[in-house]
Formats: structure tokens, sequence, C-alpha cells
């Protein structure tokens, strides 16, 4: 088999938490959005630009401002965004949208007609769809949010949760944003699941489905006030107290100001929740040939075979990328994940954009 070449074999970028509405996000620079326009336009033809969650900042900023931006604290909104990204427009099939936490106010306006205002209208009982109501996909005009997107662009749009899978090279890949992989973002409902026996693992995986969406809805009622926001942001934003006292502290070792960019790298807790959620919580009986997620705004590469001892998936080994984040680090203005058709296994990359608006390979 040949390996299909370059200029014309239909590739995948992954953009993950860019975060719109938030002032510090790397979206409101144009340079960032100049470089991202050139390389989607000069290395396509792309079969899916997929945002992996975090795309819209609905907890610590508003709808409005994440979509319409803000002249006045030079916030650029998505719309905007994307109407001067794909002018003219680009080699791209089709638009992804997995919601993450910051966003999974988009996951809530989707599904709630689907389990309560169009089970009610159609006269038939609620309950008619078992709860939690977990996965979903929404395709064009089905996906409100598609509505954001330039008119030219609105029938490519596809709004998938939690997952998202993609065949290339033969080989399935699946995306999520991550938040499920988070003790903090489920209520330790994952780290406590990766004990559960055989017999009570449905109930576990149903409880931790409902206390992340309660953590969630808890989540996004900070929004609506600009002091509770505020508040928020100083606590867990990402340029929050913690990360401003460990950049002070880690100045006279490096010489310079360290990474804002939060969370830890891909580490064995992480690589064990993977397989439980694609296994338990996403139906995956066979394992992906590779999982990507977002998450952390810490982008890396790992594999399952570094789990020790017992596993999900005794036999195969699963390839973890985390596609990182677009709020800057000192030299990196924001990290894009590409995934490329190869001779027999897709071939997967990690670029950054530096702060002058050069591509530089990651890894």
């Amino acid at each position: 088999m040949s390996e299909v070449k370059a200029s014309t074999a239909k590739k995948y970028l992954v953009l993950s938490d860019l975060h719109f509405g938030t002032p510090q996000t790397s979206v409101n620079n144009p340079i960032a959005l100049n470089a991202l326009r050139k390389y989607l336009s000069d290395h396509g033809p792309w079969a899916e630009v997929i945002f992996s969650g975090d795309l819209l900042d609905l907890n610590l900023s508003t709808m409005t401002k994440a979509i319409e931006g803000d002249n006045e604290q030079g916030i650029t909104g998505f719309r905007k965004f994307m109407a001067d990204l794909t002018s003219p427009p680009l080699p791209v099939d089709q638009w992804v949208y997995i919601p993450g936490n910051h966003d999974y106010h988009i996951w809530d306006l989707l599904s709630i007609p689907v389990v309560s205002t169009q089970v009610l209208a159609s006269g038939k009982p609620l309950g008619t769809i078992p709860m939690p109501y977990m996965a979903g996909q929404w395709r064009g005009t089905q996906a409100f949010i598609s509505g954001v997107f330039p008119p030219a662009e609105i029938s490519k749009v596809l709004v998938d949760y939690p997952i998202h899978p993609v065949d290339c090279s033969g080989k399935r890949l699946v995306l999520t944003h991550g938040h499920y992989l988070d003790p903090s973002q489920t209520q330790a409902g994952i780290s406590k699941n990766l004990a559960a026996t055989p017999q009570n693992i449905q109930k576990a995986v149903r409880e931790m489905f409902i206390e992340t969406a309660q953590y969630q809805a808890i989540a996004h009622a900070v929004s609506y006030t600009y002091k509770s926001r505020r508040l928020v942001d100083l606590l867990v934003g990402p340029d929050n107290l913690w990360s401003r006292f460990k950049r002070v502290l880690l100045r006279s070792k490096k010489g310079a100001f360290a990474s804002p960019l939060r969370d830890q790298p891909i580490n064995e807790q992480q690589l064990r929740a993977i397989e439980f959620f694609l296994l338990y919580c996403c139906g995956q009986a066979a394992p992906p040939h590779t999982f990507i997620f977002g998450h952390t705004h810490s982008p890396g590469k790992s594999s399952t075979k570094q789990i020790p001892g017992e596993r999900r998936y005794p036999k195969d080994n699963i390839e973890v990328y985390n596609a990182g984040s677009f709020y800057p680090s000192d030299k990196i203005l924001g990290t894009f994940l590409e995934i490329a058709p190869g001779a027999s296994d897709p071939v997967i990359s990690v670029s950054g954009i530096d702060n002058n608006g050069n591509i530089i390979r990651l890894f």
C-alpha cells in the first residue's frame, strides 16, 4: 500500500480550549488568527476542523460576549473569528463542535428539547427517553450554534457529545474534551469508579453523568453576574492566584515566568480514566487506535501501555494525545493537533503558534 500524498489526502485539525469570551485567550490576538488561517489554507484539504471543547467560555464569560465579542475589552467573538477565518473560504468539509465543561451549556440547550419540550409537544409522557441523556448529535440547522458560522458553512456544522469518532488510515480515533477524566469536574466520580465492580458499573456511570451535569449547572450560574465571574476567574481562571504564585516561585529558577498553562500532563490516573470512560461511559467494547482530548491545557502524548497492573483493555494499547489550548505560554500563543493519513497508521502531530505567528512543531 503506497503512502497517501499529503497534497490530496484530507486531514483533520483539532483545536481545543479556545475559551472565547475571556480576555486572556490568544484568539483575541490577530497574529494567532492569521497564522491559523494561513495554515488551514496552505495545508488542506481538511475533512474536519474539530473544536474539542471549551470553545466558548460560558462559565467565566457570557454567551453574548463569547459569541459577539466586546470591543471595549478587546475580546474577539466567535462569530467574527469564524467570518475572518473563512474569508476567503477554506477547504474544510465539516466543522465539528464537542462541548466541554466551560461550554456545557451548549449541550444543555441542545439536549433539553430532545428529552423534554419535544416529548411534551408530541403528547408523550416525560421519561420516554431514558435519563440521563448522555450522548447526542446535531447537524446543520438542527444545532442552533451553527447560525454563528458564516452562511456558507452552516450546513457543514456537526455538534457531537461527549465523543466524536474519526477514521483515518483504516484506524479509529476518538476525540472528546476530557472533563470526564477530571475528578474535580465529575465530583471524583470517574476516580471512584475505577475500582467499581461489574455489578455496579452501570449505576456508577449513571451517577457520574448526573453529578457532572449538576456540577456544570452550578458552574454556569457563575456567569450570571460580573462579580461572581470575577471571583471565580481569580480562583480558578487562566491567570488565577495559584498560577501567579507558581510563576513567582519559579522565576528565580527559570529566569522568566513559568507557563500559565494549568493542571497536569498526561499521567497514569488519566490513562486509567480514559479506558474506563471509553469502555463503560461510551460503550466502546473495542478500544480505538488513538484517543485525543484537551481540558488540561497541557499538550502532550502518551500510551496506555504505561499503565501498570490490571487494565480495562489488557491486550490493546491506545495512543493518547492532548491538543493543548489557546491560553498563551511565554513563547506559544496556542497549540493545535493535526491528523494526517499515513501508510499504515495515522500521522499525528502537535504544533504551536509562536508570538510572531510562526508554526513550531512540538512533537
